[in-house]
């Protein structure tokens, strides 16, 4: 009653059951795959629900093209068809290998994450490069499709391309300055940086720009251009030794013997105090290097300690107390450091010593004592 070819439904019918058939085979062997390299359930769910189902997509879209193919018997409009079903192939497969190129990325970020060779920005800027590269596969598929000539369309960028060079000098020049970061190995994700306007942790270099977190939970984003052109502390680029730099007072009424003996017994705390750097302090590895550098500057690794009665202050004699913990973490450097400055109060009340506040002394004339001195008067 439909007027239907049975050999064209035959050829449909066989045409669907290959199509579905190789679908199960793909999914079966990407299946064998993944349980073959032992990844984890939750991966390959994930696998299933971003990837799997643009696979089924492009599969049904080829059932129905094909069957439209046939009943329309190959004329002039099935050409204009096949040219749209065309450009919904081209935007799945660039879809498709988006996806793929995210959940490698995100099954194996631990792995990478983990790696002594790749950085975890290289590898940002290179699924950015990759992602950048599907657009432009997948525009260039579309152009093709439509007729455009690309050797022309190519022609007339070349000609428009100093002019574009021109007007986004500036993003050009930020992409330099984020090789130039990456490069020169300045700083990396998840370090704690310093420049003359910013003050915080890095969280992403990207191909424009430098995001960092600020410590009161601000989000800055810095052009890699002024970012590479500035002078960066890395606070982060320390193996061992946090600097603890104090200046202790005692009052001029104190004994010089009690002094020297309480420099000692500090110095003699901090020898044997094992969250203080020394000499000794190892835990750390420079590896083989082809650099002519100081291995202990090049790893970040300071263990000096000095203690040295300092200066005749104005009010005070003062001690000069210069030492590094052994850990470079904050929370932690704060208790040693308070841990040594208990230590340090223990020492000067052995020997007898009372820590300086600001004191002033004046003379007034005309009052004398019994003696015919004159009274002095404190403040």
């Amino acid at each position: 009653p439909f007027s239907l070819d049975s050999a064209k439904i035959i050829l449909v019918l066989g045409m669907i059951i290959f199509i579905i058939l190789l679908k199960y085979m793909i999914d079966f062997l990407i299946n064998r795959f993944l349980h073959f390299r032992k990844i984890k359930e939750d991966d390959i769910e994930y696998i299933h629900k971003h990837i799997m189902n643009i696979v089924t997509m492009i599969t049904t879209l080829a059932v129905v093209h094909f069957t439209l193919v046939v009943f329309m018997d190959f004329d002039s409009q099935t050409i204009n068809i096949t040219k749209l079903f065309s450009i919904l192939y081209v935007l799945l497969i660039a879809l498709l290998l988006y996806r793929t190129t995210n959940t490698v990325a995100y099954i194996k970020i631990e792995q990478m994450k983990k790696s002594k060779i790749l950085k975890n920005e290289v590898i940002n800027l290179t699924i950015k490069v990759i992602h950048g590269v599907i657009f432009l596969a997948a525009l260039i598929a579309i152009l093709k499709i439509f007729g455009v000539n690309l050797t022309t369309l190519l022609s007339g960028l070349g000609i428009a391309g100093a002019a574009v060079a021109f007007a986004a000098k500036d993003s050009i020049a930020n992409v330099f300055g984020s090789i130039s970061i990456l490069l020169g190995d300045v700083f990396e994700q998840g370090d704690w940086i310093e420049t003359k306007d910013v003050n915080g942790t890095v969280v992403e270099i990207g191909l424009r720009a430098t995001t960092i977190r600020t410590f009161d939970n601000a989000l800055i984003s810095i052009p890699n251009f002024n970012l590479a052109d500035t002078a960066v502390t890395n606070w982060s680029r320390r193996s061992i030794g946090r600097r603890i730099k104090m200046s202790v007072g005692v009052t001029y009424e104190s004994d010089f013997g009690d002094i020297k003996k309480a420099i000692d017994d500090i110095r003699e705390m901090l020898k044997n105090n094992p969250d203080i750097a020394q000499k000794t302090t190892s835990g750390y590895s420079v590896g083989r290097a082809a650099r002519l550098v100081s291995a202990e500057d090049y790893k970040g690794v300071k263990n000096i300690t000095l203690v040295f009665m300092d200066e005749y202050a104005d009010s005070s004699i003062n001690i000069l107390i210069y030492c590094f913990s052994r850990t470079v973490d904050w929370a932690e450097w704060l208790r040693v450091k308070e841990d040594v400055m208990y230590k340090i109060e223990d020492i000067l009340q052995e020997n007898n010593l009372e820590f300086a506040y600001p004191t002033m002394m004046l003379h007034r004339a005309g009052e004398e004592q019994e003696d015919g001195s004159a009274h002095p008067k404190y403040i």
